[in-house]
């Protein structure tokens, strides 16, 4: 079976203890242990990801839920299935309903505790400093302590208490100490009971660090738990001792039995027990002999000179990993300070998704297997958790594991086996790691970024290069037609004007050489040719442009265009004006509506051989629709291979995009060249039954 253990942090004693009492019989009897440090982790999301049988297949779960139970939610049955599914559970420390609990009967123990203080050594004032509020261990430690104070007051005892709180840390204690001090209470302490031993020792760090405070110098101090530390403190500490350890291994024992099938007992008890050491003043002698003194002295160098080994290793450690720049340098790091450490197995964790939202695969970035790196896992980049399990544990005794946390995201997870004193060292490695990860995939996705950015300021490079390009053979087929438009009315003056001009001048010249004066008709005649060519020479004006357009305005300025076409066409236009609407037009709107109309009745006139032409302006919902309609041929289009196609085989809406697509295309690509100008929609199309259709669509302003 694969039991998993909730942790809070493995980087003090009380739940190490427990660790080990579980390993102890996980090692016996078979069992398969993993240990979740869950710090500062409310991420319930991977935590149900975690209980799946594609993950790490546990069979059941053991909470340690007296140091957990702020980090998650524990309170009852029904939010922990919620969590975590519906598999076996066991809690340690505190009482859940419907849940296997083993719990620590402490009240005796507290009585006798405050009993040797208050009776065996006199102490009249007592300090207690206490943990958080919310604590259940805490609630009943300090619940105890002030029933036991309260009693005594009521038989007129001659002393006082103050209560003080802290967080189970040595630093929380501290810090509660100076606080105090620093409120300057003129109550003169005897002896300071703390809730637990690690701040039992940071209030015994203090005081010996701050020789001027107002505490006693020889102020008492007592803790409760009684971890491995508390007797190697000095003075030794006295305190209550918890059974971690048996907790431990009765919590095993009892979810082996939940999974034989067997009915337990709700509430498991374990007694605590008094220990009296030296620090609530008791003779030294009572307690150590000068042997024994000497060998603790020993051990206590030993764990100094050990710490600072280990601190330095850690510390070089984050340098190494802050100055690397790919996953294979980090992997050459962490292998080479693993082995100064002593970590034979360890492995290290990307989940595929990021903060690991619901993830069944992982990516191994580094994984060590009996002392050496073994480079077979990276071969598959993903794999499934269980999997992985099977194929790297050798369950000769717990693994444990430990989030990559950046804030509350969880980006990968490290896992591995190491001595009890070696954890606290692991949770800080896990950070400088967790950085080392981070900075490597925003490195990475920053050369992704700049490759796509580099990709994108191409793209649009080419884009510029098309564009200023088509903007040379747009200015290109500009000037082309108005070179066009310069030699059309070049030719229509030459052909037409000048012809008429000169057949006046000849007419004169015959006129002067003749003796008999001229008749009255042939003075008509003259006259009448002079008209003529002067009303012609101001149609050639009006057709360069329609002065009229600002003056008379556009409706009549088109009228007056499709009469003078008719007249001179000989072919029938019918124009409508169909705007009822105060409806503005600039005047480059104006200009280039009219100059569209006329291009496509001079292309109706040269190309349509057309009977008959409607000239329509309406007014639409968004939009004014401008169309040239007549009943000729047709036109045809070709492509750069010059290969025509009559208008008859091609869809019933073509719209004119360049030059290239229309043989002799020069007045449709003014046309469109104009539509562009006014940011107007233009198309041609086949106009049903016969003919052309030139469709203008314009915004007014």
């Amino acid at each position: 079976m694969r039991i998993g253990l909730i942790v809070d942090i493995l980087n003090e004693e009380y739940q190490t203890s427990v660790l080990r009492g579980m390993n102890s019989y996980a090692v016996e009897n078979g069992i398969e242990l993993i240990c979740f440090q869950y710090e500062n982790f409310v991420n319930k999301e991977l935590s149900k990801s975690l209980a799946k049988k594609d993950f790490f297949a546990l069979d059941g779960i053991v909470i340690l839920t007296s140091v957990v139970q702020d980090r998650m939610i524990v309170d009852s049955l029904k939010e922990i299935r919620e969590t975590w599914g519906d598999i076996p559970f066991v809690s340690v420390g505190q009482e859940l309903e419907d849940v296997p609990s083993i719990v620590t009967e402490s009240n005796k123990s507290m009585d006798a505790l405050l009993y040797h203080l208050v009776e065996e050594h006199s102490y009249k004032n007592i300090l207690f400093v206490s943990g958080r509020k919310s604590h259940q261990d805490n609630i009943v430690r300090e619940q105890d302590f002030i029933r036991v104070m309260d009693a005594y007051k009521s038989e007129n005892k001659i002393f006082e208490y103050r209560i003080v709180r802290g967080d189970y840390t040595e630093e929380s204690a501290v810090q509660a100490l100076a606080q105090y001090e620093k409120e300057k209470n003129d109550f003169q302490i005897d002896v300071i009971v703390c809730a637990n031993d690690n701040m039992a020792i940071g209030t015994n760090k203090y005081l010996k660090m701050n020789t001027t405070n107002t505490f006693s110098k020889n102020c008492a101090i007592t803790g409760f738990d009684d971890i491995p530390q508390a007797k190697l403190e000095y003075p030794a500490l006295t305190t209550v001792r918890q059974p971690m350890e048996e907790m431990g291994m009765k919590a095993l024992k009892i979810m082996t039995e939940l999974l034989a099938g067997k009915k337990v007992d709700n509430i498991h008890t374990v007694q605590s027990s008094l220990v009296i050491r030296n620090s609530c003043g008791c003779p030294k002698e009572n307690e150590t002999s000068i042997d024994e003194l000497q060998k603790k002295n020993q051990k206590i160098q030993y764990q100094y000179l050990y710490s600072e080994k280990l601190l330095r290793m850690i510390s070089r450690m984050g340098q190494e990993l802050n100055s690397v720049f790919s996953i294979q340098e980090m992997r050459t790091y962490i292998d080479r300070n693993l082995d100064l450490i002593g970590i034979k197995n360890f492995c290290l964790l990307s989940f595929s998704e990021n903060n690991g939202n619901l993830s069944e695969f992982i990516y191994p970035l580094f994984v060590k297997k009996n002392g050496k790196m073994d480079k077979t896992f990276y071969s598959v980049p993903k794999t499934l958790m269980s999997d992985f399990c099977n194929s790297f544990f050798d369950w000769n005794e717990s693994y444990v594991s430990k989030f990559l946390l950046l804030g509350r995201d969880a980006i990968g997870i490290m896992i591995y086996q190491a001595e009890d004193s070696l954890h606290p060292y692991m949770c800080s490695i896990s950070v400088d790691i967790a950085q080392t990860i981070l900075r490597l995939k925003n490195r990475e996705e920053e050369f992704k970024y700049a490759e796509t950015l580099e990709k994108e300021v191409q793209a649009r490079t080419k884009e510029l290069l098309e564009s200023n390009n088509r903007r040379m053979e747009v200015e290109a087929q500009v000037l082309k037609i108005s070179e066009a438009e310069r030699q059309r009315f070049s030719t229509d003056l030459h052909d037409d004007i000048c012809q008429r001009l000169a057949g006046i001048s000849m007419l004169c010249r015959s006129y002067s050489n003749r003796e008999a004066p001229l008749e009255k008709d042939e003075m008509v005649e003259l006259a009448s040719l002079i008209s003529d060519t002067l009303q012609r020479t101001r149609q050639y004006a009006h057709n360069s442009y329609p002065v009229e357009l600002e003056s008379l305005g556009m409706n009549h300025s088109l009228n007056n265009l499709c009469a003078s076409f008719g007249n001179q066409s000989g072919i029938k236009c019918v124009y409508e004006w169909n705007i009822f609407s105060d409806i503005h037009f600039d005047s480059l709107q104006k200009l280039n509506i009219f100059r569209i109309i006329q291009e496509a009745l001079h292309n109706v006139l040269k190309h349509a051989n057309a009977t008959e032409v409607c000239v329509k302006v309406e007014e639409e919902k968004d939009f004014v629709l401008v169309t040239v309609k007549d009943n000729g041929v047709g036109f045809s289009i070709k492509s750069e291979k010059n290969q025509e196609s009559s208008v008859k085989t091609n869809p019933d809406e073509i719209e004119i995009l360049s030059a290239k697509d229309v043989a002799k295309g020069i007045g449709l690509n003014s046309m469109q060249y104009r539509a562009d100008q006014i940011n107007a929609s233009f198309k041609i199309k086949k106009n049903k039954p016969c003919g052309t259709c030139v469709e203008l669509k314009v915004f007014p302003h």
